[in-house]
């Protein structure tokens, strides 16, 4: 697998495979990882636990590409949520391969999730949404929100900070999927607690 991905800010030293991690940042995340961990995936998270990292869209973009790649998305996107939690204020996404899908459409929207869907996710839960064009079902309210991305299938994680909710990462596809596999699953889980230390810390230095 080409490992060839360029993230910034990174004082690496070698890991096991030759991928390079920084110091501060090895032994910092503590979700559950996938029996058969890619090295690619280690470097991410990592690179997601990083406070600089967070300053910009630009700068978390590369993570957010390498994701799209590894796992053979049409998009991955953060969605953060202001000071109210009633609105997407902020979004980073990936390459997104077709112009219609281009979550940036979904700052200044509506908060997406109800009280049940943003207590699942506070809980650690992934929203498996395989058909986003199901608007009767229990994500049909999020999936209204997110028809501007004319995505056919989706897993949200939650980003929480102090036991609040406050972003999601979604992954998506432009094709309907049977399941979305346990792996990617505890790829969700690990990507969302390192984004949320990682942005934790960046909020904190700039608030000090």
């Amino acid at each position: 697998m080409n490992t060839d991905i360029s993230f910034p800010y990174s004082k690496n030293v070698p890991l096991r495979g030759g991928i390079d991690v920084p110091v501060s940042a090895r032994e910092e995340v503590s979700a559950p990882l996938p029996m058969a961990i890619d090295p690619v995936l280690t470097r991410v998270a990592v690179e997601l636990t990083i406070a600089k990292n967070h300053a910009t869209s630009s700068t978390i973009q590369p993570c957010l590409n390498a994701l799209q790649k590894l796992i053979s998305l049409d998009c991955v996107f953060v969605a953060l949520f202001g000071s109210n939690k009633s609105r997407i204020e902020w979004v980073a996404a990936s390459k997104y391969r077709y112009e219609h899908c281009n979550p940036y459409e979904l700052v200044g929207s509506r908060q997406p999730c109800n009280a049940e869907l943003s207590q699942r996710l506070l809980r650690g839960q992934s929203l498996d949404i395989r058909d986003c064009t199901n608007m009767r079902g229990e994500y049909g309210e999020f999936c209204s929100h997110m028809l501007p991305l004319n995505l056919c299938s989706m897993l949200v994680g939650g980003i929480a900070i102090d036991d609040q909710l406050t972003g999601l990462i979604a992954f998506g596809t432009l094709h309907h999927r049977q399941r979305w596999d346990m792996e990617i699953h505890l790829i969700m889980k690990l990507i969302t607690a390192s984004y949320a230390a990682g942005y934790e810390r960046y909020q904190m230095s700039i608030a000090g």
